[in-house]
């Protein structure tokens, strides 16, 4: 063994000596730092291998995130095909709105010329309602001998509108049941087999309903006790509603059925 004088010859030693380095080390290190450089090897290879797993892992999501993509992508092109498709349904479904607009603008130009033609309609059944009416008013009078004949009576006049002034008079009427008893369809006098008057009063309609037979009970009730005499309500017309053929069949009213031969223009 050389001796050691100065640090360089103790430095000269070491370098020089292995089997004197490594006794110097043991004697001078601890043995943890004598097992860093073995232990730092082994954790840098640890941490390369774990570095080398999460990069690994990393690249496998980055390859899952670019299927994903890769399928977003696709959604996104569906969506835009869709959004194309959805297009041009409303563009159809605007062609169709239009296309009922205009419809509906025909339907209601229809319905204009509808309603024209029911307004024309209603003037129609009114007028020949009235010529109805009128016609078999002309009848009733011209067969007034024949009605009251079917009463077991003798027709002796038709009383003029005039002649029911008096009657008026007496039992002070309302401004309403005067002018309406006055525009009584036919009122006239007949005799019985005794030889005394009575009155008929009679009411006209094509189809005679409730308002006939109450008209005609009114203004019988009217004559009767203007003037002290029996009056009888009559129903001329060619049909009769369900209430006024129920006042028929009750009795309330008396029925003279205007017939078809009747009704004939002389």
């Amino acid at each position: 063994m050389p001796l050691i004088n100065t640090t360089t010859d103790l430095i000269q030693l070491l370098e020089e000596n292995e089997e004197f380095r490594q006794a110097v080390r043991h004697h001078v290190l601890t043995d943890e730092l004598i097992q860093l450089p073995e232990r730092f090897a082994k954790f840098a290879a640890d941490q390369l291998r774990f570095n080398q797993q999460v990069n690994q892992r990393f690249d496998g999501m980055d390859q899952r995130l670019d299927g994903m993509d890769q399928r977003f992508d696709k959604m996104d092109q569906r969506f835009d095909r869709m959004d194309q498709r959805f297009d041009r349904m409303d563009q159809r479904f605007d062609k169709m709105d239009q296309r009922f607009d205009r419809m509906d603008q025909r339907f209601d130009k229809m319905d204009q010329r509808f309603d024209r033609m029911d307004q024309r309609f209603d003037r129609m059944d009114r007028n020949i309602g009235s010529i109805k009416a009128g016609h078999a008013l002309i009848s009733t009078e011209r067969n007034a001998a024949l009605i009251a004949d079917l009463l077991d009576l003798e027709w002796q006049r038709t009383v003029k509108q005039h002649e029911l002034l008096p009657i008026i008079r007496t039992l002070q009427f309302s401004r309403s049941e005067r002018t309406s008893f006055l525009q009584a369809d036919l009122i006239m006098v007949a005799v019985d087999g005794d030889g005394i008057d009575r009155y008929l009063a009679v009411e006209v309609s094509f189809t005679a309903d409730r308002r006939d037979t109450d008209r005609a009970i009114r203004n019988a009730d009217f004559l009767q006790r203007g003037t002290a005499l029996q009056a009888i309500p009559v129903i001329a017309s060619v049909y009769n509603d369900r209430d006024a053929q129920r006042m028929v069949d009750g009795g309330q009213v008396r029925w003279f059925k205007i017939t078809d031969q009747m009704m004939e223009v002389h």
